[in-house]
Parts: C-alpha cells; structure tokens; sequence
C-alpha cells in the first residue's frame, strides 16, 4: 500500500491510500493544488486495479460532522473517547463554517470517488483514524459517499465486502452468507435508504453472541 500513485501502479502496489492527503513528497498526487482531480487520475487507478482507500475523513471530518451535530452527542463518541478528544473534536466542527478550501477539496475527492466507482474501480471505506475519532469517523466517510453521488449499497460494500476481499478474507468476513463467521450488527432502520441508519446499531453479533448497545457501553 502506497501514498503515491505513478509510477508505484505500475510495480504491483494493491492499494493506494489517501486522495487529499499528502504523498511522502509532501503533496497529494491525486488533486492539484488548485484543488483538480484529472481523468489520468482515475484511469490510473481503475486500469491497474488497485483499490483505493480514500480517506476523506483526514482533510473533510469537521465539514462532513457539521452536516449532523447531533452525532458528537451520540453516547459511544462521548463514552469511549478520552474528555480531550471530545473537546477537541467538538471544537473543529465548530470552526467548519470558515473552512471553504477544505469543504471543495472535500467536494472534488468525493467526485473523484464516484467516478472511480462507477468506472469499475474499488473504493475501501478508511479514516486515518485516530487522527480522526475512532467509529464516529467511518460513519462520516460513508455520509460523504452517499452525499457526493454513490448509492448507499455502494457506500456500504467500500466497509464491508470490498475491504474483505482486498485483504483476502473474503470467505470468512464482508457478506452475510451460510458458513462464514457470525459477525455482523443489528440496526434501526434501513441503511439501503438512508445510509445514516447505520449509525443506529442496536446489537452486536460477535463470533455468534449477541451483545446489545446497553451492555457493551456500560462494561468496565
């Protein structure tokens, strides 16, 4: 896996990480400074069949929470976070209405993705966290898929199917299918329509034991 793009494609790479974030040179390879993402970009990334773990959380996290407030109120983000963190965090969304440059590198990053997608590319649902809140951060990177064209059964293949098979575990984890592993969440909601209900998890299955949201927040 590489920050870079060309020429690491073409030396057998399987994964590139990151569109707005820096290469080891200290730019991103993926968007121009003028905020750009070229068709080389995508045809680069299709062609040689890497997958793509965009990370749009690193650049845009304040500016996609700003869009929903209420989730830094969410009791997993405030009880399995240091008092710090929250602070932290809760702060940088509040200063997200004066970042207009982040906002359309996020915009531009979020376009790319689709249209890499919809050319048949793999895109890989990460964070970069802890830079970004542990949990939290995973549901603001598959809001933004959904908010900048992809459908929310694509958003949620980029967290579940795609990653499983781009690690090799594809026929333990990532579907839910006869004799692969039990693990998987139960939700209110449906997620296949509004991608934010899968923020709503009310149960979790683990290797086949069932835990509920009270529980496992209120374990010591």
């Amino acid at each position: 896996s590489s920050h870079e793009l060309y020429p690491a494609v073409s030396y057998g790479i399987d994964n590139v990480a990151h569109l707005g974030a820096t290469s080891r040179r200290g730019y991103s390879p993926k968007i121009s400074a003028l905020n750009h993402s070229y068709q080389d970009v995508t045809d680069l990334i299709t062609q040689s069949n890497v997958t793509l773990t965009s990370t749009l959380t690193v650049d845009g996290f304040p500016a996609m929470v700003a869009h929903d407030p209420n989730a830094l109120d969410d009791p997993r983000f405030v009880q399995l976070n240091p008092t710090w963190k929250v602070v932290e965090t809760r702060s940088r969304v509040a200063q997200a209405g004066s970042m207009n440059f982040r906002k359309e590198l996020l915009k531009t990053a979020g376009q790319t993705i689709v249209k890499i997608v919809n050319a048949g590319g793999r895109v890989i649902a990460g964070t970069d966290a802890p830079i970004v809140p542990y949990g939290l951060s995973l549901h603001a990177e598959l809001d933004s898929y959904v908010r900048y064209g992809l459908s929310p059964f694509q958003a949620l293949q980029a967290a579940t199917w795609i990653p499983a098979q781009a690690l090799g575990i594809d026929q333990d984890l990532g579907t839910l299918e006869t004799g692969k592993l039990a693990d998987m969440i139960i939700v209110e909601g449906n997620p296949l329509r509004n991608i934010q209900d899968a923020r709503k998890v009310r149960q979790v299955i683990k290797n086949g034991e069932v835990f509920d949201l009270d529980y496992l927040l209120n374990m010591n």
